[in-house]
């Protein structure tokens, strides 16, 4: 399976049909944004280095740490407004509004360049993959879920007119309906953020690991032809155990043999005489 295959429908909902489909037809919006997902694999498979993946994982992580705090605190934030007896519908409004623009630029470059460039370069056997896959899923999943269901109910509720006077209890429900404020998807953001996380620590091990070894492939580099000849040389026995004969050693061994002769020749006639006494 290549990496197209999840990339090219991917740009096509998320950037083509959710985002260019508001200013085009469809069919061209969704055309358009597959063609955004072919391009951005030709630009991915010249920067398919080990670095480039680190970096992007580490913005990737970084994307998904801040979209999932910061949607923790914008709820916390509201919920604890509407708790207010005294808020105002205006207030809330604009309390609501700042975190509208955080969040298109936060998940426009995560859906547009990050999560794409992952699956490209990070699209290696191993584990870190299947990491990489995991999270990117669950962006997708979550992506569409929030253009379905999240987008259409919070810009609906801040297009509608707010009065200035305090928000009656039920109000204040409604408000807190609209607004969704029982929303899990921060769970889900912190959730890609430890896959990411993980993927960037496995990565590092990995490097580590490898490291080690290119140091012991340059330790057993000098074990060349050269040494190996030498280590084979050093177990050889040689047959020979006796140096060969310089000019003139077999004569001064002749010598020192006669020299010898009469001193074994005595010993042999010692023997003998024993032998007769006994």
């Amino acid at each position: 399976m290549k990496p197209y295959f999840l990339v090219v429908p991917f740009s096509a909902v998320v950037t083509g049909l959710f985002n260019l489909g508001e200013f085009l037809p469809w069919p061209i919006a969704v055309l358009l944004g597959a063609t955004w997902g072919l391009l951005v694999g030709l630009v991915a498979y010249r920067i398919r280095y080990r670095w480039a993946e680190d970096a992007l994982i580490a913005i990737g992580a970084a994307g998904f740490a801040f979209a999932g705090c910061g949607g923790l605190m914008a709820i916390l934030l509201l919920k604890g407004a509407l708790n207010s007896t005294s808020l105002t519908g205006e207030a809330l409004e604009q309390m609501f509004l700042p975190s509208i623009p955080y969040y298109i630029a936060v998940n426009s470059i995560l859906e547009i360049l990050v999560i794409p460039l992952i699956l490209y370069v990070g699209w290696r056997p191993g584990r870190r993959r299947i990491l990489i896959v995991a999270a990117a899923a669950l962006y997708f999943a979550m992506r569409v879920w929030t253009y379905l269901a999240f987008v259409p109910a919070r810009l609906g509720w801040a297009d509608s007119d707010h009065s200035t006077q305090p928000l009656t209890p039920a109000e204040r429900r409604q408000a807190f309906d609209d607004l969704m404020l029982n929303d899990p998807r921060w769970i889900l953001l912190l959730v890609m953020f430890a896959l990411l996380l993980l993927a960037a620590l496995l990565g590092s091990a990995e490097g580590d690991v490898q490291d080690r070894d290119s140091g012991r492939g340059d330790d057993r580099a000098d074990d060349g032809p050269e040494a190996a000849a030498g280590h084979r040389a050093a177990l050889e026995v040689p047959e020979p155990l006796e140096r060969e004969d310089r000019p003139g050693h077999s004569e001064q061994r002749a010598e020192r043999d006669r020299d010898d002769l009469p001193h074994t020749m005595t010993l042999a006639q010692q023997f003998v005489a024993q032998r007769h006494e006994l």
